[in-house]
């Protein structure tokens, strides 16, 4: 599903920086990989790399056989709006819009029915414990309401990849037991979650754990 090799990443500058450096990794489908380690380290640069949002500086990285430092713009939107499902630290969502509304951003996108995802996004938010919920505008919704439904957001188009960056970073045990219930469910149904966290919630439900430092994967 995901194959790095000898991939480097560089922030351009004055004085460049080395974020990722010669990384040889491979995910297979299925895999609920959990990435661990310090602040800084390279986890959130790594899940952009595999996301199609950074490019290599240099190496080979190829997700479900698209070679991604081969892609151009166009193709690299297509990949992340049908194959990828993000789960951002700053949730990106619109705060005028409904949680359901939010939630069926990516039928926009894909290739599912808009009634097919509707109801997928109904469930998905009941099952986040945000059930009653759906009609609110997500800037009425608290913090860790507005975090369940970035992660509602990231399944309802059912991509073959899932991203999350510190997805239950901010929620109370119960909400992030939810979260982690529902990655695990996408990984058992053979979807490939890539997550960076700090929580044990996670780590104990990952099949692999990783820890990145120092810009390497061990």
């Amino acid at each position: 599903m995901i194959e790095l090799r000898q991939v480097s990443l560089e922030y351009p500058g004055p004085e460049p920086v080395t974020v990722l450096s010669n990384l040889d990794l491979a995910i297979e489908p299925g895999e609920f990989v959990a990435l661990v380690g310090p602040s800084g380290a390279g986890k959130t640069s790594l899940l952009n790399l595999i996301g199609g949002l950074d490019k290599p500086t240099s190496g080979h990285l190829e997700v479900d056989g698209q070679d991604l430092g081969q892609l151009d713009d166009n193709q690299l939107s297509a990949y992340r709006n049908q194959k990828v499902g993000f789960i951002f630290q700053s949730f990106h969502l619109h705060p005028n819009r409904t949680a359901l509304q939010n939630v069926t951003v990516p039928l926009y996108f894909g290739t599912q029915s808009m009634a097919e995802g509707i109801r997928r996004g109904r469930k998905l938010l009941e099952e986040l414990g945000l059930a009653g919920l759906e009609h609110r505008p997500v800037g009425r919704l608290s913090g860790g309401q507005r975090q369940r439904v970035a992660v509602a957001r990231a399944l309802v188009n059912q991509p073959k990849l899932i991203l999350a960056d510190e997805p239950v970073g901010s929620l109370d045990e119960q909400s992030a037991s939810l979260v982690a219930d529902a990655l695990t469910r996408a990984a058992e149904s053979g979807v490939t979650v890539v997550s960076a966290t700090h929580d044990n919630v996670l780590t104990e439900r990952a099949s692999r754990i990783l820890k990145v430092e120092g810009g390497r994967v061990g």
